[in-house]
């Protein structure tokens, strides 16, 4: 068994496994979704690089059932889940082989689930006046129908959270006066706005609350805190997470980027934005391949984004967007298993 854990106790671990004159595949297994991304790594006493990776017998795969580099086992999950769902993911060296199969799963139903955007500017005036797809994006990302009563219609509260030290609300890309837009399109919609713009501990979160748009915070969260997020996950609740590079808003891109990673691989997911900065100069309009189908992209046939942070995803993690080859939001499920030492 392998393990790692976080400076903050967090802890996860794999199995290895070793078999003398033959390959150890790692991870043995795996869940992916479409267009996710992981890495296999093969172990035995030949050299790195040594092996042959394949894809149900195909050497580099395919579109159909995902492809995979033939040195590094880095492997790209097919667009559309294949039938069967499941792959073979192999590496073979001279008349050793091993194999770890991968289910490709559908695209994860809404709720209970964390939507990561790498770009403020997205949700801002600017950006919702110039793009009608950027207030068509909105409406889909708040506006979803899921299971659960925060899923439902009655929900009707969206909470903004800038007060984890947020840097765009320092700044002011992220404060009222640039998200006037926005918060009229949500007050029209019907729903109400609660802000919090000083450190305040998740506890007992009102049942009224349908989605928690988090703005870039450089706080971490206590398990105990963690534990309430994955309550309201339970009930079908929605966390966006608005995570841009700090840099060229005055902050500490360190301190931020480690804060949402932790936070994203705390509540069981695998996105975690860097600081790549995408677009930047001038608005880049994405179209096409760029948008990815989910219930959050639906009718969304064009996004504006401005120098958006570059994103790292893994298996459990779906695309929503990407620019210049760089994933800038993606959409996961929540694990809603509570944190052991506290309980629920």
């Amino acid at each position: 068994m392998i393990y790692a854990e976080t400076p903050n106790g967090s802890a996860t671990s794999t199995r290895m496994y070793f078999s003398p004159g033959q390959i150890a595949i790692a991870p043995d297994s795996l869940e992916a979704l479409p267009g996710a991304f992981t890495s296999f790594y093969a172990y035995s006493d030949l050299p790195f690089g040594s092996y042959k990776w394949t894809v149900n017998g195909i050497p580099g795969g395919n579109a159909t059932v995902g492809t995979i580099d033939s040195t590094y086992g880095y492997y790209s999950a097919p667009a559309v889940p294949p039938s069967p769902a499941t792959v073979q993911v192999c590496a073979t060296t001279g008349t050793d082989s091993s194999c770890a199969p991968v289910l490709v799963s559908s695209p994860p139903t809404p709720g209970g689930d964390l939507a990561t955007f790498g770009d403020t500017y997205l949700f801002t005036d600017a950006a919702l006046a110039a793009e009608p797809g950027n207030r068509a994006l909105l409406t889909r990302l708040i506006g979803f129908s899921g299971v659960g009563a925060r899923g439902g219609s009655g929900a009707k509260t969206i909470l903004f959270d800038r007060g984890r030290n947020s840097t765009c609300l320092a700044s002011g890309i992220c404060a009222d006066s640039a998200l006037i837009s926005l918060s009229n399109a949500l007050t029209t919609a019907g729903y109400t706005i609660q802000r919090r713009d000083t450190l305040v501990p998740y506890r007992n979160i009102s049942a009224s609350v349908k989605t928690i748009v988090v703005w870039n915070p450089s706080v971490y969260l206590s398990d105990k805190e963690m534990n309430e997020l994955k309550r309201f996950a339970r009930g079908g609740g929605r966390i966006v997470l608005v995570a841009d590079d700090t840099t060229s808003l005055g902050g500490s891109s360190n301190n931020t980027l480690n804060v949402i990673s932790d936070f994203g691989y705390r509540l069981g997911t695998s996105q975690s934005p860097y600081s790549i900065d995408v677009g930047c100069g001038a608005p880049t309009t994405l179209t096409g391949p760029d948008i990815q189908a989910h219930q959050i992209t639906s009718g969304v046939t064009s996004v504006q984004i401005l120098c958006a942070s570059g994103m790292f995803t893994g298996s459990n993690a779906f695309t929503l967007l990407t620019s210049a080859q760089q994933i800038v939001a993606a959409v996961s499920k929540i694990d809603l298993t509570p944190e052991s030492s506290y309980g629920d």
